[in-house]
C-alpha cells in the first residue's frame, strides 16, 4: 500500500527467518549424534536451531505430553512456564506407563531447564521433576546418568524454592544410604559435569544463549556456584572406597589455574563455594592435599581473609579451621604469623562481620593450632578486647540471638583461658570479667538493649562459675572469689559514681538487681535444652552443635551452697549500701525500689534487730510521697516482732489519700500473716478509700472479709444512692463495686440494706441497657451477673420480697405511662427474668416461676377485642348470630349507628400487654438449663406442664390472633403504626416459641388449644389453625376433627348455638395466619388441608344453613318440615334451592328493598351469608350456577343493592358494612362470570350440550346487560356519589371495608350501561368528576383512592364525551363558532381543584429545593410531613394520574386539545418539580454522585402504585411520584419539562438528568421501538429494521420499484432531547423530513404513527409527480430522483440525470419535448 515493497520479514528476537532451503543445505553438512547433547557444547557440534537439539519425539508420547514438550523448546520463558505447568498437571493426571515414555525426553530437557535464566522456570522444572520421579520410581534407572549430575547441581539454586524442591525430591527418591550409592553408580557423569562446568567450556556454551552481558555474568556466576557447592556435596557424600578415583579425577581440576582464580572471583557465592569445596577437600584428603597443595591452599586462604562479604566470611574461616586441623606441619606454611592474628583481630572487632557464631565456631576451634610463641598475655588481652569492641557493633547488638551467640563465646574464650598454665591466666581472666561487668552494667539509651545485656552475661557468668566449681584445682578457687570480689567490687563503685540525674539512678538500680537476680536464677534453674525446627530437606545435612555448651555441669549441693553464700554477700553489701544512699541522696525513689525488690527475693538481706530502726529512721518521713517507701516498710515487716508491727500500723493512720490506699492494697495482701493489719483494715477510717477504690474492696473481701460490718453496710448504703441514679459521674464506680459486694458477702450480710442493693443492681441493667455509654459492657454483664447469684444466695422468705420487687418495678416501668411500647425495650427487661428466677444453669423451682409470672401476666384490651371482633364478623371470618360473648353483645347493640373504634390508649394498652407476654414467655419456656446428666433442657418442657402455663401459652397465641386482625382492621388508620409494629414483634417471637419448644409440649398446647376452640370458638380456634400450620405435621392429630361429611342437618337446630364448631371450620379454611379475609379467602379455601374448592363451599353452606336458623328459627312456620326435607335433599351437592324455595315461600327471609336498620342483626348475616353462599356457586371449581339460581341471584343482587341505596345514609354502621362487603363481592362475581364468554352461567346439568351451554350464557349475558346491570349500576353509583360526597366525615374501618368492595366494583362498572336520563342529570360526567375531584381532595386516602378508581372508570366516557362536543362544534358554521367559545373539555373539569391540591403541595414541599433534598414523605409513614400534608400529596399524585391517563387515551385532534390545555393551564412545572421532590433518597444520593444505582426502583416507573387499603405499599408515594415523572416527561408535558430543563440550577438538572437516564429514558425507548416492532406490518410496502442497541429505526419504503430509507434515531436523553432524522437524499420522495422532529419533540407523536405518514406522503408525492418522457418513469432508474427539471416552455419536468444524459448523446441542449432551448 505504497511502502517500501523490499522491505524483509519481520521475525521475533530478530532472528533470521525459517527457510527449508537453507535448512536442508546445513543439514546436509552437519552429522548430529544422538545422545551426546550437553551444556559444554565444546565435544559436540553446534545445533541448528534450538529445536534440533530435542531428542527425538517418541510417537508412543500422548498428545497431551507432545504439546508440552514442544512449549518446552520455545525462547520465552513465559511460554516454557506454561508448558511445565501444563505438563505438572498431565503428570499428575496421568498413569504411569503414559508418564514412563516421556523420560528419555525429559533427560534431555531438564539439564537445560535446570540452568535457564528465568528462576520461574528453574522452579517449575524442579516441581515437575519431582513429580516424574515419583511416578516412575525404579524404572528411573537407565536415565539416572542423565538426571543425577543436574539434579546435583540444581540442589544448590540460588532461587529458594527451587533449591527446595530439588532437596526434597533428591532426598525422598534416595533415603538414607542409598544415596551414596547412586552417587557411586554416576560418578564418572558427574564429576565430568562438574568439571566442564568449571575448568572446561561451560562458560561459552552459556555465552551463546546469553542476549546480553549481564545476563550472561549472571548464568556464569549461577552455573560455577552450584558446580562448587555441588561439588562439595558430591565430596562428602560419595563413599570413601572410591578417594583413589576420586583424588585421579580432581588432579585436573587443582592443576588448572582457572579453579584457583576462583577464590578472587568478583561473585560472592563464588568465592563461599571456592572456599567450601577446598574445605571439604582438605577434610577428606588431609595429608595429601596438604603435601601438593597445603602451601598454595594457606596462602590464597590467608590473603582471601580480609573479605568482608557476610557470604564468603564464614565457609573461608571454616575452610582455615579445617585447613590447620587436617593437615598435620601447617605451620609450616604460615610464613607471616602477625598477618594471621591481625585478621583475627579484625574479625572479632567487626563482630564476626555479621555472623556472630564465628566467635564460637571458627575462632575459638582455631586457638589450640595456633603456635605457642603466639599466644601471649599480650594477644589475649587483645583478644578480649576486640571481642568488647565487636559487641558493640550493631549487628550484634540488634539481633537477639547474634548477641546471645557473641557473649556466649566470650564466656567459653574465659573459659578455654582458665584451662591453660600460664602464669598471666589469673590476673588476665579477673581483668577480662570485670571489664565484662563494666562493659554490660554501663548506662544505656536503650533501657531494653541493657536489660538483655546483663541477663545474657549474667547467666553466662554464672556458668563460668559453676564450671570453676566442679574444677578441683587451686587456680578455679582463686577464680571464684575473683568473681566475687569483681562483682561486689563493680557494684559499689557504680553505686559511689551515680550522678544526680533519677533516671541514671534508676537504671542503674535497676541494672544491679537484674544482675544478682539472673545469677540466683542462673543458680538454681537447670540449663534449658536448646530446641531447632529441622525441615524434611534438611535431612541429609549435619546436625548443628548444641547451643548449650559442653561444660555446662550438672548442679552440685556444696558447689551451689558456696553460690548461694556468696551471692547473699553480695547482696547483703549492696543492701547496706543502699540503705546509706537512701539516707544521703536525695532522689532515693528508685534505690528504695530495688530495696524492695531486693528484700523481697533475699530475706537475709537485712538483720531483725534493725528492721524497726530503718524504718523509724529512713522509710517513716518518706511515707506520704513514696510508694516505693510505703512497700519497702511492708517488706520490713516480716523482720519485726508484735509490738514493732503495731507500732507501723499505728503510724499508717496518719496517712490520706493514695497513700492511704496503697496501705490498705499492701495490708490486704499481708493481713492472712498480721494481725496488725488486720486491725488496720477493719477500722471505720478504711471507709473513705475503699469507696474510693474498688479493687481495694475486692482485695479486702477476695479470701475472707477483712472489713466491719458497719463498713460494709455504709459502703452499701452509697452505692445505694449512686444506683439511683444512672446519669450519676460515679456510675461505673459504684456498680462495679455493689457487684462485687453482692456476690462475696456471706449470708451473715443478707440484711434488707443488701436485698435493696440486689433490686436497685436489677433496676440498673434495665435503666441502662447494654451498649450504653454511661456503663461498659463488662461492667453491665458483672452487674447482671452479681444479682442473679444474690438473689440465688438469699433465703426463699427474702427471695419472695425481691420477687415482689422486682415485679411492681417492671410494672410501673412498662405500664404506668401509656405510650407506645420500645419492642427492644420490653425485650431486654423479659430476657432478665429468668436469671431472676435462676441460679447459675439449676432449673427453676415451679412454685417461685409462677407466682412471679402470675403477677407480671394480666389481661387487658375490651375495646381492642371487641373492634377485632367487629372486624371480623363483616369480613365473614366469624359468624356470630348470638349475643353469647360480651364482645358481642356491644357489637349487636352499636351495629345500627356508628361503630364505637378504640382511641390511641386503649389499643396501646393492650398490644403493649400482648407484647410483653410474648417476649416473656419466649424468654421463660426457651431458658435453657442443665439437668441432672449434664444435657441441656429447656424451662418450657417443665413448664408446660402445669396448667397456668399451659393457659398463657394458649393465651399468648389467642392475643396473637386479636393483634393479627387490628392489623388488618387498621391498616388504613394512623393507629397502624402502634398494631403493624407490636404485630411484627409477636409474630416472631410467636414463632420462634412455638418452634423452640419439644414436641410433648407442642402436643399439650395443641389439645388446650382443641379444648378451648371446640368450646369457645372465635379467637381459639385461629389460634388453633394457626398452631397446627407453624409446627411439624407429627405433632398433628391423626383425623381430621372438623369434617363436615356425617353431620346431621336435622338436628342443626341443637348445634347451631354453639360458636366452636363453626368457627373452626371457617378457621380452617381461612389464610395460612389464621386471619386471612376478603379475597384471600378463596386461595386459602383451597389451601385447606384437604378441603379444596368443594371444602370451601360446603363451609359457607354450612354457615349460610346456621344462620337462617339463627335468624328465623323462631318464627313459627318457617323453617318447617318441606324447608327440613329440602335440606336433606340438597345437603349432598350444597345446592342452593333450599333457600330458594324457601324465599319464595316467604318472601321476607330476604331484605329485599327495605331500610336495614329495621333488620335484626340475624336476619342481616343471614342475607350476608345466603350472599357468600351465591358467590361459592360462581367461583368453585367445576360448579355451574343453573337458571334458578342465576335467576335468584339477579333478582338478590338487584334488591340488595336497592335496600342498600335506601340505607346509605347509614353506611358506617356494622351491619351495613357486613350486608354491603357480601353484597358487593357478589356483584363482582356475577360480572367477571358475565365477562368471561358466557363462563359459568350455562345448566350443565341433564346432558346438555356445550353449545347450549354457550348459547344459554351468551343470552343471559346480553340479559344482564339489558335488564339487571342498569338498575345495578344505577345503585352503585349512588353509593359511589354518596360515600365520595361524605369525604370530611371521618373514615372507621366499617367504613373502609365498604370502600375496598367499592373499589373493586368499579373495575366491572361501565358508566354507558346507565339509565340515559341518569347519564345526563343525575350521574352527569360533570357531576361525577366534581365528586371524584372532592374525595381527591379529601383527608383520608380511603375517598382518594375510590376518587382514583372511579376516575379510571370514567377515562372512557369522558373523552367519547369530549370527542362529540368537539364534533359538534367543528361542524357549526364559521359565524357559530365566533358566536360560541369552544366547548369546555373534562379535562378543565378538574382545573379548579388541581390548582387546590398544588397550593396545598407546595406549601408542604416548600422546605425542599429540588435537587437538593427530598421530603422524607416518600414513605406511607414518613415523619418528614404531618398526615394532611400526605394526603394532600397523595389526592394531588392520585389526580395527576388521572390527567396524564386521559391524555393517554385520548386521539387525532383531541389529543391536541388536551395538550394546548396542558400546557395553558401550565400543568408540567409544577408536577414535574413536586414528583421530583417526592422521589426517594437513593435517587437523589445517586444523582449527586455519593452511591450507586438503586435498580429496585425501575418498577416504580412503569405504572401507579397499586391500590390497598389494607396493605398499602410503604412506598405508595414514591411509586406515585416516579410515575409521575415519567408521565410527565413523556406525555403532554414533555415540552414543559424541556424547557424547565433548560432553566433548571444545576443540582436539580443533575436529578433530572439522572432519573431520565436510569429510569425514563429506557422506558420511553423500549415502548417506541416495541411499538414498532410488534405493528412493523401494518405499513405496507415498508420494511422496517429496529436497531435496539443504537435506539435507531430503519424503514426502507419501496415506491415504483426502488427504495426509500428514512433512519430515526431517538436521543440519548428521549423524549426531551430531539431525535437525529436521516433523510433520503435530496430530490427523493419523503426528503423533506423536518417536520418528524418537530412531530416527535413536541407534539407527543409516535415513532411508528410518523412513519406510516411519511409513507403515505412519499407515496402520494411520487404519485402525484409527472412522469420523465426520457426516462418514462417517475423515479429516476439509477438516482431515484423525481423529475424536478422543469421547461419553461411547454412546463414538463425531466431528471437531472435523464437531462444530462440526453444533452450529451444529442450533443444538443433543447427540451426533448418542445424543442425549446434549456
Amino acid at each position: 500500500m505504497g511502502g517500501n515493497s523490499k522491505q524483509s520479514q519481520r521475525t521475533k528476537n530478530n532472528v533470521r527467518p525459517s527457510s527449508s532451503g537453507r535448512s536442508a543445505e546445513l543439514l546436509s553438512n552437519v552429522k548430529l549424534e544422538s545422545g551426546l547433547v550437553s551444556i559444554a557444547g565444546g565435544k559436540v557440534l553446534p545445533a541448528l536451531f534450538p529445536t534440533l537439539t530435542v531428542a527425538t519425539i517418541d510417537q508412543e508420547i500422548s498428545p497431551e505430553f507432545q504439546i508440552c514438550i514442544k512449549k518446552l523448546n520455545k525462547k520465552d520463558p513465559i511460554t516454557k512456564t506454561k508448558g511445565l505447568q501444563e505438563m505438572l498437571e498431565t503428570i499428575n493426571n496421568s498413569k504411569v506407563d503414559d508418564v514412563i515414555t516421556i523420560l528419555p525426553s525429559w533427560a534431555h530437557f531438564y539439564k537445560i531447564l535446570a540452568i535457564d535464566p528465568d528462576r520461574k522456570v528453574r522452579e517449575y522444572t524442579q516441581l515437575c521433576h519431582s513429580s516424574v520421579v515419583r511416578a516412575c520410581g525404579r524404572r528411573l534407572a537407565p536415565r539416572l546418568r542423565q538426571l543425577v549430575p543436574a539434579w546435583l547441581q540444581a540442589r544448590h539454586d540460588e532461587h529458594g524454592p527451587a533449591q527446595a524442591h530439588a532437596r526434597t525430591s533428591l532426598a525422598s527418591t534416595f533415603p538414607d544410604a542409598k544415596l551414596p550409592e547412586v552417587l557411586a553408580f554416576c560418578k564418572t557423569e558427574v564429576m565430568t559435569h562438574f568439571l566442564d562446568n568449571l575448568i572446561g567450556t561451560g562458560e561459552a556454551s552459556i555465552s551463546k544463549k546469553a542476549d546480553s552481558p549481564e545476563d550472561k555474568e549472571q548464568q556464569v556466576t549461577r552455573l560455577i556456584s552450584s558446580s562448587l557447592l555441588g561439588l562439595e556435596y558430591f565430596v562428602r557424600q560419595l563413599p570413601a572406597q572410591h578417594d583413589a578415583w576420586l583424588w585421579a579425577q580432581l588432579s585436573a581440576l587443582l592443576h588448572a589455574a582457572a579453579f584457583w582464580k576462583l577464590a578472587a572471583h568478583s561473585s560472592p557465592r563464588i568465592r563461599a563455594g571456592w572456599a567450601g569445596a577446598v574445605g571439604r577437600l582438605v577434610q577428606r584428603f588431609h595429608s595429601t592435599f596438604g603435601d601438593q597443595f597445603g602451601a598454595k591452599t594457606f596462602r590464597v586462604l590467608l590473603e582471601r581473609t580480609q573479605d568482608t562479604e557476610l557470604l564468603v566470611v564464614a565457609p573461608l574461616w571454616t575452610c582455615l579451621l579445617l585447613y590447620t586441623h587436617s593437615v598435620q606441619d601447617w605451620c609450616e606454611h604460615l610464613e607471616n604469623k602477625e598477618l594471621l592474628l591481625k585478621r583475627m583481630l579484625e574479625l572479632l572487632e567487626n563482630g564476626g562481620r555479621g555472623d556472630a557464631g564465628l566467635l564460637r565456631a571458627a575462632l575459638l576451634p582455631l586457638l589450640p593450632r595456633l603456635p605457642r610463641d603466639l599466644l601471649t598475655k599480650h594477644f589475649y588481652e587483645q583478644f578480649f578486647d576486640a571481642i568488647f569492641v565487636g559487641l558493640e557493633k550493631k549487628n550484634i547488638l540488634s539481633s537477639k540471638s547474634e548477641r546471645q551467640s557473641w557473649l556466649s563465646g566470650l564466656a567459653e574464650g574465659l573459659r578455654h583461658l582458665a584451662r591453660q598454665d600460664d602464669d598471666f591466666v589469673l590476673e588476665v581472666v579477673t581483668s577480662v570479667h570485670r571489664a565484662w561487668l563494666r562493659h554490660v552494667l554501663a548506662p544505656r539509651s536503650d533501657q531494653r538493649l541493657m536489660h538483655e545485656l546483663i541477663k545474657c552475661s549474667a547467666s553466662n557468668m554464672a556458668a563460668c562459675v559453676k564450671f570453676w566449681h566442679q574444677q578441683s584445682e587451686d587456680k578455679y578457687d582463686q577464680l571464684i572469689r575473683n568473681f566475687w570480689q569483681n562483682v561486689n567490687f563493680t557494684l559499689l563503685s557504680q553505686i559511689e559514681t551515680l550522678s544526680d540525674n533519677t533516671s541514671d539512678t534508676a537504671s542503674a538500680t535497676a541494672g544491679h538487681v537484674l544482675l544478682v537476680q539472673t545469677l540466683k536464677t542462673s543458680l538454681l534453674n537447670e540449663p534449658k535444652k536448646q530446641r531447632s525446627i529441622k525441615f524434611e530437606m534438611d535431612r541429609d545435612e549435619v546436625a548443628p552443635e548444641p547451643a548449650t555448651p559442653e561444660w555446662s555441669p550438672a548442679p552440685d549441693p556444696a558447689a551451689a551452697l558456696r553460690f548461694r553464700r556468696d551471692l547473699d554477700d553480695a547482696v547483703q553489701r549492696l543492701v547496706a549500701r543502699y540503705f546509706e544512699l537512701v539516707g544521703s541522696s536525695s532522689h532515693c525513689e528508685a534505690v528504695l525500689a530495688a530495696l524492695a525488690t531486693l528484700l523481697q527475693e533475699w530475706e537475709g538481706g537485712v538483720r531483725a534487730a534493725g528492721a524497726a530502726a530503718l524504718y523509724r529512721a529512713l522509710l517513716r518521713p518518706r511515707l506520704p510521697a513514696s510508694r516505693a517507701a510505703l512497700l519497702l516498710a511492708f517488706r520490713l515487716l516480716p523482720h519485726m516482732d508484735a509490738p514493732e508491727r503495731d507500732r507501723v500500723f499505728d503510724s499508717f493512720d496518719q496517712l490520706t489519700g493514695d497513700c492511704e490506699e496503697w496501705c490498705i492494697e499492701y495490708s490486704a495482701a499481708a493481713a492472712w500473716c498480721s494481725t496488725s493489719a488486720a486491725r488496720f483494715l477493719r477500722s471505720p477510717a478504711r471507709t473513705p478509700a475503699l469507696l474510693r477504690a474498688p479493687h481495694l474492696l475486692t482485695a479486702c473481701l477476695a479470701h475472707e472479709i477483712l472489713i466491719s460490718k458497719e463498713a460494709i453496710s455504709e459502703i452499701i448504703d452509697v452505692i445505694n444512692k449512686t444506683l439511683a441514679d444512672p446519669d450519676s459521674p460515679e456510675l461505673e464506680l459504684r456498680s462495679r463495686m455493689g457487684a462485687q459486694l453482692a456476690t462475696t458477702l456471706p449470708q451473715d450480710y443478707h440484711d434488707q440494706n443488701f436485698s435493696r442493693l440486689l433490686v436497685n443492681l436489677f433496676h440498673l441493667n434495665v435503666l441502662v441497657p447494654l451498649g450504653d455509654g454511661r456503663l461498659s459492657a463488662d461492667t453491665w454483664h458483672e452487674v447482671r451477673s452479681s444479682w442473679q447469684d444474690g438473689i440465688g444466695a438469699l433465703v426463699p422468705a427474702a427471695r419472695k420480697i425481691i420477687y415482689k420487687e422486682i415485679n411492681d418495678y417492671i410494672i410501673d416501668t412498662l405500664f404506668t405511662e401509656i405510650r407506645p411500647l420500645e419492642a427492644g425495650r420490653v425485650e431486654s427487661i423479659t430476657s432478665l427474668c429468668p436469671l431472676v428466677l435462676s441460679k447459675d444453669a439449676s432449673p427453676p423451682e415451679l412454685r417461685d416461676v409462677t407466682e412471679f409470672s402470675r403477677a407480671l401476666l394480666g389481661g387487658a384490651g375490651g375495646a381492642a377485642r371487641t373492634c377485632a371482633v367487629r372486624h371480623d364478623c363483616i369480613q365473614g371470618n366469624f359468624n356470630c348470630p348470638f349475643r353469647d360473648d360480651p364482645y358481642m353483645k356491644t357489637i349487636i347493640d352499636e351495629a345500627d349507628g356508628e361503630a364505637t373504634e378504640p382511641d390511641e390508649s386503649d389499643l396501646t394498652v393492650y398490644v403493649n400487654k400482648c407484647v410483653f407476654r410474648s417476649l416473656y414467655l419466649k424468654a421463660i419456656l426457651l431458658r435453657e438449663t442443665e439437668d441432672e446428666s449434664g444435657d441441656a433442657q429447656r424451662w418450657g418442657s417443665l413448664l408446660l406442664r402445669d396448667d397456668y402455663f399451659l393457659l398463657e401459652f394458649c393465651q399468648l397465641l389467642h392475643d396473637h390472633m386479636v393483634l393479627c386482625t387490628l392489623d388488618e382492621a387498621y391498616a388504613f388508620s394512623p393507629l397502624h403504626e402502634i398494631v403493624g409494629a407490636a404485630r411484627r414483634t409477636t409474630d416472631a417471637v410467636v414463632l420462634s416459641t412455638v418452634r423452640g419448644t419439644e414436641r410433648p409440649a407442642r402436643r399439650r398446647v395443641l389439645a388446650g388449644l382443641a379444648r378451648r376452640a371446640a368450646a369457645c370458638g372465635y379467637y381459639w380456634a385461629k389460634a388453633r389453625r394457626y398452631f397446627e400450620l407453624n409446627v411439624d405435621p407429627d405433632d398433628l392429630e391423626a383425623e381430621n376433627p372438623f369434617d363436615t361429611s356425617n353431620l346431621d342437618l336435622e338436628k342443626m337446630a341443637e348445634i347451631v348455638t354453639g360458636n366452636g364448631y363453626f368457627h373452626s371450620l371457617q378457621a380452617s379454611l381461612r389464610g395460612r395466619e389464621g386471619a386471612g379475609a376478603g379475597a384471600a379467602g378463596e386461595a386459602a379455601g383451597a389451601e385447606g388441608e384437604g378441603a379444596g374448592a368443594e371444602g370451601w363451599a360446603r363451609v359457607l353452606y354450612l354457615v349460610m344453613v346456621r344462620s337462617v336458623y339463627a335468624a328465623h328459627g323462631d318464627e313459627p312456620g318457617v323453617l318447617d318440615a318441606r324447608f327440613l326435607q329440602e335440606l336433606a335433599r340438597c345437603d349432598s351437592g350444597c345446592r342452593l334451592d333450599v333457600i330458594i324455595d324457601l324465599y319464595y315461600r316467604h318472601n321476607h327471609v330476604m331484605l329485599y328493598d327495605r331500610d336495614i336498620r329495621s333488620a335484626s342483626w340475624a336476619h342481616v348475616l343471614s342475607n350476608a351469608a345466603v350472599c357468600e353462599c351465591l358467590r361459592a356457586q360462581l367461583v368453585g371449581r367445576g360448579r355451574a350456577a343453573s337458571a334458578a339460581v342465576w335467576d335468584f341471584l339477579c333478582i338478590t343482587l338487584c334488591s340488595l343493592l336497592s335496600s342498600l341505596q335506601l340505607s346509605k345514609a347509614h353506611w358506617g354502621s356494622t351491619k351495613y358494612a357486613l350486608l354491603a362487603r357480601a353484597v358487593l363481592r357478589l356483584y363482582v362475581a356475577a360480572a367477571r362470570a358475565v365477562d368471561t364468554a358466557g363462563g359459568v352461567v350455562g345448566d350443565t346439568a341433564g346432558g346438555v350440550t356445550g353449545d347450549e351451554v354457550a348459547g344459554a350464557g351468551a343470552a343471559r349475558a346480553a340479559e344482564w346487560r339489558d335488564v339487571f346491570a342498569p338498575d345495578l349500576h344505577a345503585n352503585l353509583f349512588a353509593l359511589l356519589t354518596h360515600v365520595l360526597d361524605s369525604h370530611h366525615a371521618p373514615v372507621k374501618s366499617t367504613h373502609v371495608s365498604t370502600v375496598e368492595e367499592l373499589m373493586l366494583c368499579t373495575k366491572h362498572m361501565d358508566w354507558n350501561l346507565l339509565p340515559k336520563e341518569q347519564q345526563v342529570n343525575t350521574f352527569a360526567l360533570s357531576r361525577l368528576v366534581r365528586a371524584c375531584c372532592g374525595g381527591l381532595a379529601g383527608p383520608h386516602r380511603a375517598h382518594q383512592h375510590l376518587a382514583a378508581c372511579v376516575l379510571e372508570l370514567l377515562v372512557e366516557p369522558l373523552v367519547l364525551e369530549d370527542v362529540g362536543k368537539l364534533s359538534m362544534w367543528s361542524e357549526s358554521s364559521d359565524e357559530e363558532k365566533e358566536q360560541h367559545e369552544r366547548p369546555q373539555l373534562s379535562l378543565e373539569y378538574f382545573h379548579e381543584d388541581f390548582v387546590q391540591l398544588t397550593d396545598a403541595v407546595e406549601a408542604a414541599l416548600a422546605p425542599y429545593t429540588v435537587g437538593e433534598a427530598v421530603c422524607g414523605a416518600a414513605g406511607c409513614g414518613a415523619a418528614g410531613m404531618s398526615a394532611r400534608e400526605r394526603g394532600a400529596c397523595l389526592g394531588w399524585l392520585l389526580m395527576a394520574d388521572s390527567l396524564h391517563r386521559q391524555c393517554r387515551v385520548a386521539k387525532g385532534d383531541l389529543k391536541h386539545y388536551y395538550i394546548h390545555i396542558y400546557k395553558d393551564k401550565e400543568y408540567g412545572v409544577p408536577l414535574l418539580e413536586g414528583s421530583l421532590r417526592l422521589l426517594p433518597e437513593e435517587l437523589l444520593a445517586h444523582a449527586l454522585g455519593n452511591k450507586p444505582l438503586p435498580p429496585q426502583y425501575a418498577a416504580h416507573f412503569h405504572g401507579t402504585a397499586p391500590r390497598s387499603l389494607r396493605r398499602p405499599p410503604a412506598d405508595e408515594l414514591a411509586r406515585l411520584a416516579c410515575a409521575c415523572v415519567r408521565a410527565a416527561v413523556c406525555g403532554a408535558g414533555c415540552g414543559a419539562a424541556r424547557a424547565w430543563r433548560s432553566a433548571a440550577p444545576q443540582r436539580a438538572a443533575r436529578l433530572f438528568d439522572a432519573v431520565l437516564a436510569a429510569y425514563v429514558t429506557p422506558l420511553a425507548v423500549r415502548d417506541q421501538l416495541l411499538a414498532v416492532h410488534e405493528r412493523a406490518n401494518e405499513i405496507e410496502n415498508a420494511q422496517i429494521q429496529v436497531l435496539w442497541s443504537s435506539q435507531e429505526v430503519s424503514c426502507v419504503y419501496r415506491v415504483e420499484g426502488r427504495g426509500v430509507e428514512l433512519r430515526v434515531q431517538l436521543a440519548r436523553d428521549h423524549p426531551v432531547g430531539a431525535p437525529r432524522v436521516t433523510p433520503p437524499p435530496p430530490g427523493s420522495p419523503g426528503a423533506n423530513t423536518h417536520w418528524i422532529s418537530v412531530y416527535l419533540a413536541y407534539q407527543d407523536g409516535t415513532v411508528l404513527s410518523a412513519l406510516r405518514q411519511w409513507t403515505r406522503a412519499a407515496g402520494s408525492r411520487v404519485q402525484r409527480a409527472a412522469v420523465c418522457y426520457i426516462c418514462y418513469c417517475r423515479l429516476q432508474p439509477a438516482a431515484g430522483t423525481l423529475p424536478r427539471a422543469a421547461c419553461r416552455q411547454c412546463k414538463n419536468k425531466f431528471h437531472k440525470e435523464c437531462l444530462r444524459k440526453w444533452f450529451s448523446t444529442s450533443n444538443k441542449s433543447n427540451c426533448p419535448l418542445c424543442r425549446a432551448s434549456f
